[in-house]
């Protein structure tokens, strides 16, 4: 009994899997045809290369323009606050001494007033009261 059910299942399975997967025969094209094929085929891969092209370019964009903008940002912060801001710069050098230059009036000094005390005395005063 056993045997029988064994070898009723594995002839079962053997026509199941030869229905299955029977290979059919290829189909057959003229000249004309498989060059109209031919020219589908090379429009259909010039027009997904486009396309890939297309989106490769615009995903490229995309990260350059974040990366110009970090750098922008980045130039402008240097720019503002500077590379370090406990930076501190070097002394100047000192200045050359100036050149002394000969007065150009010959005159001596001498004071403007020379009594000080006639300028105050009320009786010589010019200011009107």
């Amino acid at each position: 009994m056993k045997k029988i059910f064994i070898t009723t299942i594995l002839l079962s399975l053997g026509i199941f899997i030869n229905t299955s997967f029977k290979l059919e025969d290829k189909p057959t094209f003229s000249k004309e045809e498989m060059k109209n094929i031919q020219i589908e085929i090379e429009e259909r891969i010039n027009a997904f290369t486009k396309k890939q092209q297309a989106d490769c370019w615009n995903a490229l964009m995309e990260k350059v323009d974040a990366k110009v903008d970090t750098i922008l940002m980045f130039e402008i912060e240097q720019l503002l606050i500077g590379d370090d801001s406990l930076y501190i710069p070097q002394k100047p050098d000192r200045p050359q001494k100036p050149q002394i230059m000969d007065p150009i009036d010959s005159l001596p000094l001498a004071p403007l007033i020379e009594n000080e005390k006639d300028i105050f005395n009320k009786e010589n005063s010019e200011i009107p009261k």
